[in-house]
């Protein structure tokens, strides 16, 4: 990533999903100049976008970062793909990338170097991708089906 420059990175992700919330927090203290997708898209970028989305699903392109497993599976959001046909998925994957190759502020660091505090926040890290993704969706799901009349319809 380091290697690239200019404003040809796109993060494509929902504003309700905390990991693309979390990645979009990672780009900007890492420097990397973006668009966020589809809120700062055009129709016709968002359609390519998708394309592109689409390639990785059906395997008709390559993950650039990190690297799929045989048990893997590509999310729905986000994805950050790069100029060159670069694409990159899974938050957590793309901040680490991003602490090892920094884009344009070398040694910016976005996971601590020593190595408690390094176990302790990929520890948190990990738990509340975990935790609060179940926390979140009780929220959304169970609590609000209270105030709210979707399930009715």
């Amino acid at each position: 990533m380091s290697q690239d420059s200019g404003d040809s990175y796109l993060l494509l992700g929902s504003v309700l999903s905390p990991f693309s919330q979390k990645l979009r927090l990672l780009c900007h203290h890492a420097g990397l100049p973006f668009r966020w997708l589809p809120q700062d898209g055009s129709t016709l970028q968002n359609l390519a976008v998708q394309a592109r989305r689409q390639a990785l699903l059906f395997g008709l392109r390559r993950l650039s970062y990190p690297q799929l497993s045989s048990l893997g599976e590509l999310p729905l959001v986000p994805f950050l793909f790069g100029p060159r046909g670069a694409s990159y998925y899974d938050s957590s994957a793309i901040g680490r990338y991003l602490h090892d190759y920094p884009p344009l502020r070398p040694g910016v660091p976005l996971i601590p170097s020593a190595p408690v505090p390094r176990f302790f926040c990929l520890f948190l890290e990990e738990a509340f991708d975990e935790l609060g993704l179940y926390i979140l969706h009780h929220q959304r799901w169970v609590r609000s089906a209270r105030t709210t009349r979707a399930p009715e319809l």
